[in-house]
């Protein structure tokens, strides 16, 4: 039989702080051997505001708690609770291999690693995680399924997470892209628990080099990566081809890009001043079988609309395997 183990939990609350320390024996009882409690000051609904404050009431619980349980206290598991704690569900399947039809602690092993497979928030960073349930072909086990007979092991996963910083900090995330060195650039940018006033004197500095724009959602970052961040490129790749298609025609480098770039920024000046959108734009320019016609339709023969969308939807999901890369590196 093992010796009793001594355990402290503290829960830091709106209205109290609670420390209680308890005696874990071998067959698994607990008992209570002391519990300190004082009201809460410095917290408002479940968020650290005042650390001195919160501070004072900790040690006071600590040692109501230290003095009716005789025990010196070191180190206590806190419950943490509070908007800046936020649970993460997701739901991992895998096959077992061909002529492996008992479910083995490896088998276990890669479910859990593909249940674990999250994306963590940019602002938050790993706490803790648990299997919540497994399933063996479709059938929930509420325990380890090592040993039970199968073909497709499942195991639902939750990660928690909690904000890096802790408490009513402002927080501005930013992304400006590379027009920006020349005046011409879009900046997206998220606030958090920043004032109105504050606000605008952000967007007022970010005003003299771009365009800024603030988002609501943080993982529309993603698509803007992929638009804003990567779109100037994928604009240059399409000006490429056509100085060289100019450069064979027979123009020399100079009239190829005063003849590319002119006509990219008139049409970019015609669709903003005019509030046409693109497609009747296109229709606009397009003669009923004249040349832009014929290059329209080998465009659309092509799917060049699907190329565009595919293209961006890989920068996208790019943008997303490299922030989950960097959550999965603070997790461990």
């Amino acid at each position: 039989m093992g010796k009793p183990r001594i355990h402290v939990g503290l829960e830091i609350g709106t209205t109290k702080t609670v420390m209680v320390v308890a005696e874990v024996k071998p067959d698994g009882s607990v008992k209570i051997l002391g519990l300190g409690e004082t009201s809460s000051a410095g917290v408002r609904k479940g968020e650290i505001v005042d650390y001195p404050q919160i501070r004072a009431c900790v040690k006071a619980a600590l040692l109501k708690a230290e003095d009716l349980s005789d025990v010196d206290i070191s180190s206590v598991f806190l419950s943490v609770t509070g908007p800046h704690i936020e649970g993460l569900n997701n739901r991992g399947t895998y096959r077992l291999p061909e002529g492996e039809p008992e479910i083995r602690p490896r088998h276990v092993e890669e479910v859990k690693e593909i249940a674990s497979d999250i994306a963590i928030p940019s602002e938050h960073v790993y706490l803790h995680s648990l299997i919540r349930h497994y399933a063996v072909d479709g059938q929930p086990h509420a325990t380890m399924p090592t040993g039970l007979m199968g073909r497709k092991l499942a195991a639902g996963f939750n990660i928690a997470t909690i904000e890096k910083i802790i408490g009513k900090k402002k927080i501005a995330r930013l992304m400006p892209n590379l027009p920006s060195a020349y005046g011409k650039g879009l900046t997206a940018i998220k606030f958090k628990n920043v004032k109105d006033i504050e606000i605008n004197k952000i967007i007022k500095l970010l005003k003299i080099f771009s365009v800024p724009m603030i988002i609501k959602k943080e993982d529309l970052f993603d698509s803007i990566t992929s638009i804003s961040g990567s779109g100037p490129a994928f604009f240059a790749s399409y000006i490429n081809a056509l100085l060289l298609f100019a450069e064979k025609s027979g123009f020399n480098k100079q009239e190829s890009e005063v003849l590319i770039n002119q006509t990219l920024l008139g049409t970019l000046e015609y669709l903003k001043n005019s509030n046409i959108k693109p497609d009747k734009f296109i229709k606009m320019v397009s003669s009923p079988g004249g040349t832009t016609e014929s290059g329209i339709n080998n465009l659309r023969k092509l799917k060049f609309e699907k190329i565009i969308l595919d293209t961006h939807i890989v920068a996208k999901n790019k943008s997303k395997e490299m922030q989950k890369k960097i959550s999965n590196k603070e997790r461990k």
